[in-house]
Parts: structure tokens; sequence; C-alpha cells
């Protein structure tokens, strides 16, 4: 029997299926949704239309002044870091040659007063002569050499590294494609799964240490972490700083350089999970069965702005393992609590947190710090590492898997540093892939 169309209040018989939603329609109803889809294109058309008008009046030699003002401020700030290490030279210089002329000065009075016993108590001997006569000779020759030549003063040419001095970034159309990803090119050893990145430094925890190294992958310096267990780690562009979120020992603000740790005094100690940053709020997830997400303002001393509760972050009997930001969006891996746990991947409006799209990825059976963890990479795409089944699953921009590749090493959590540079932190260590 021919069935009728899906429409409730249409008692019509079906005409054929659309393709778009799956529905049975009649003629009339097929030609409207027909029509309500064609209608959404020419809003888009209209609005890309206007992004290349915008576009084409862009100013390409004002957008190189304004991003070499960073550049002209690297030079007159490098210009005085030497200007004060030649300052401090000179005066190191000054300081060694008044020591040289109060050292020769004190050579010569000596010898002097010795020579003059000498000729007053008319007790010189034959064996003084040659023994007086070199300390005289070896005088008049450091004085003459000090007055032809000063002191030696030995430099080495300012050798720039060129490679990892300066970071500017290489845009690309193209996505990240990760059949390219074999053997990596350099590994560091790690003790736990959590890592993140700006442009210029990777941070790790290495023995309760946390660690920066730079894109060259040079260990530049260490700090001793005496605080909680870190779970989690992302990188505040607006600030310009890293924030380590603890168990129970709080929100922590870290400087790219190691130098400055401090609390967030404003945010309350909870046992948090996960982090991320955008331009404006900082989100943090609960670790709790229907886990909660705040979001803190990073312009005013981190103030809360709103929080998230089960159903809407998340359903009663689930956790938000981690979460990522993208242009106004929230990459998030979710799990349920039961034996079976069955992982997904949403991505919600950082505003609303209304769901853009969303995919189921596998179920497992492994505890809780097995479950995946998510980050950005190029193109609006992202990476989801499976520790429990040794996969890392490459997902398109709208929500699909693009790729799921195996990775015997266990990838524990992952971050893309700089444009080209893909760190993989595995059960043992972080590998280093070109992408």
């Amino acid at each position: 029997m021919q069935p009728l169309c899906a429409v409730d209040t249409c008692k019509r018989k079906c005409r054929g299926i659309c393709c778009c939603c799956g529905k049975y329609l009649c003629l009339d109803h097929f030609k409207e949704h027909d029509d309500r889809i064609n209608s959404q294109v020419t809003p888009l058309g209209d609005q890309l239309n206007e992004i290349a008008d915008e576009f084409s009046k862009i100013v390409v030699d004002d957008i190189i002044v304004h991003c070499r003002q960073v550049l002209d401020k690297w030079r007159d700030d490098s210009r005085k870091t030497i200007d004060l290490f030649y300052q401090e030279k000179c005066k190191e210089l000054e300081e060694r040659c008044i020591q040289r002329v109060n050292d020769q000065q004190k050579q010569i009075d000596n010898t002097k007063v010795k020579i003059n016993d000498l000729i007053r108590e008319r007790e010189a001997t034959y064996e003084d002569i040659p023994l007086l006569t070199t300390i005289v000779n070896d005088i008049e020759r450091d004085v003459n050499r000090f007055k032809e030549e000063g002191i030696i003063v030995d430099t080495n040419p300012l050798i720039i590294n060129k490679k990892g001095l300066i970071y500017i970034e290489e845009w690309s159309l193209d996505e990240v494609d990760l059949p390219n990803i074999s053997f990596p090119y350099e590994e560091i050893g790690c003790s736990i799964y959590v890592l993140a990145s700006n442009n210029r430094f990777l941070l790790l925890v290495q023995n309760s240490n946390l660690c920066l190294f730079d894109r060259d992958l040079n260990h530049v310096k260490k700090y001793s972490w005496e605080h909680d267990i870190i779970c989690d780690i992302c990188w505040s562009s607006t600030l310009n700083i890293f924030i380590l979120v603890t168990d129970k020992d709080g929100i922590f603000l870290v400087d790219e350089n190691l130098t400055s740790i401090k609390s967030i005094e404003t945010i309350e100690k909870k046992n948090w999970l996960s982090c991320t940053c955008s331009n404006s709020s900082l989100f943090v997830t609960t670790n709790s069965k229907g886990s909660d997400i705040f979001q803190f303002n990073v312009l005013s001393s981190f103030n809360l702005t709103k929080q998230w509760k089960p159903e809407t972050s998340c359903g009663i009997q689930e956790y938000i393992y981690s979460i990522a930001n993208n242009n106004e969006t929230l990459a998030m891996i979710i799990a349920n609590t039961t034996t079976t746990k069955k992982v997904r991947i949403d991505l919600r409006s950082s505003t609303t947190l209304d769901q853009l799209w969303s995919l189921n990825l596998y179920d497992t059976n492994a505890p809780a710090k097995l479950i995946s963890r998510v980050c950005l990479l190029r193109c609006d795409e992202w990476l989801v590492a499976d520790p429990s089944g040794s996969r890392l699953f490459h997902i398109t921009k709208d929500g699909k898997i693009k790729q799921s590749l195996d990775d015997k090493l266990k990838p524990m959590n992952a971050v893309l540093f700089g444009s080209n540079i893909l760190a993989i932190n595995t059960t043992k260590c972080v590998n280093f892939y070109r992408v």
C-alpha cells in the first residue's frame, strides 16, 4: 500500500522520498521542502559576496605594516639588550684596566723598595743581579705592552639562530594529511599526558617538572611543580599565558618563560578535569558524573560568566573528558559511566552550547584515564586520540570520520605545535611529526 505524506496534517499519498531528510512526501510538500532548502542557498551567496567585497578592500601593505610592528619591537628590544650588555662589558673593561694599573704599580713599588734596600744596605750579592734584572725587564715589557695594546678584549660574532628565533605563521588551505605520519622525527620523554603549545613553545611535564621546549625541540627551561596533579593545560593568546588546571589545588597561570606561576584566586577550587580558552573566556569542565562547564572572563580577573549544568552540558550519567575551542565553537569528548562506555565527540556553540553536530566514535570497557582527548588541526578539523583502542581519529569540520589510523604506542593526547608540527603524547613519550 502506498504510504501517505509524512506531514501530519496532509492526507495525500506520497510521490517520492526526499534524499535530504529521507521522508515520504506528496508533490506539494515535496516542492515546498525543495523550495525551503533552495531558499537557504541565496542568503549564503549574498553573505559570501559581502565577504568577498570586504576581502577585496583589504590593503595588504597595511597588514604588513601592522604585523611588522612586532618585528620592529623585537629589533628595538634586541638593540636595548645588546646596549645593556655592551654597557656591562664597558664597566667590566674599566674595572679590569684599573685593577691592572694598580697591580702593576704595586709590583713596581715593591721592586723599587727591594732595590733601594739593597742600595742603602749595600748587601747586594752576585745572585741578586740576574734575578733583579729579570724582574725589571719583565716589568718594562708588561708596561710597554699595556701602553701599546691595553688588555685583551676578545669578541665573538653574535650568531643568530634563524630557525628558532622568530616564528611567522605559515597559513595553509591544505588539511593535515595523517597518512604522512609514519615514524616520528623526534621524541621527548614525559611523565603525564597533558601538554599545550603556543607558536613559540611546547609545555609538558617531566618527573614533576614543568618543561619548556622551543620549535627546534631544545629544552629551554624547567620549573619544579609542587602542587596537585595537572589534569589539563591550555594557552590564552589574549593574556599570553599558559593556564594549568589541577585536580584539587585550583587553576594556575604560568607565563611562557616559566618565570611567574600564580594561582587564580577568583576561581573556586573544584575537582576540575579539562580546559580550553577563547579570546575572551576560559572554559573548564568538572571531573564529575554529569559534568558542569564553567565559563570565566579572562578580561576581568576570571569572573564567572556562566555555568552550564546537565542536561545542557551533557547527560546526567556522562562525563566531559576533553574540551577544545575554535572560532566560537567547543569540541567535547563525552562518554557515559556504564561498564561499556559509549564515546562520542560533540561540536557545540561556545555562546549557547547548542549542538552543531555529534559523532559516535567507539565503545570501550577501558578505565576513565584511557578515554580520548581532542585537539584542533588546520582547516577547522579535529584529531581524537584513543588510547584504549590505540587509534587516532581524523574528524572533518562537519563531523565525519575522515580517517582512522592505528598507533601501537597508545596515543593519549595531541597538540598542533605551530602550523606544521604535530606532537602526539603516548604512554611513554611525546612523538613529533611534520604535517
